[in-house]
């Protein structure tokens, strides 16, 4: 956030984009998703694993409105701590599946693949906005 003016923190692109506030704190809350995900994957035989819209958590908590840096540090605690448990797991755990959106399943590698994917996607969506 240190590299976005302050101005541009809650400015939103054209379309249905988010400001970069909202990305930061996204991020934050998915990473709690990705958690819940994690922990059901790893304690039960082939759960459910629902799909979320991005769009209505931004607006059900009022993510333009929070403090970006506080949501950044958030972020960070949150996903160190998460990327020290997944460092720990191994090739079995990864193998578990859930059943995403009841419909086929996903190991818990593809469900870590997703987060990283997902998270390039914002990188790359904040570098436009930034870019604007």
């Amino acid at each position: 956030m240190a590299r976005v003016p302050a101005p541009w923190r809650t400015r939103r692109p054209d379309g249905t984009g988010f400001s970069a506030t909202e990305h930061v704190c996204l991020l934050r809350g998915l990473d709690t998703v990705f958690v819940q995900r994690i922990e059901a994957i790893l304690s039960a035989p082939l759960p459910r694993i629902d799909s979320v819209d991005s769009s209505a958590l931004v607006a059900a908590d009022d993510y333009q409105e929070q403090d970006p840096d506080a949501a950044l540090a958030s972020f960070r605690r949150g996903r160190a701590q998460l990327c020290a448990s997944l460092r720990k797991l191994d090739a079995t755990a990864l193998a578990r599946c859930g059943l995403r959106d009841g419909l086929h399943r996903m190991t818990l590698e593809q469900i870590v693949r997703e987060l990283l994917e997902h998270d390039r996607t914002h990188c790359q969506e904040v570098q436009e906005l930034l870019a604007e």
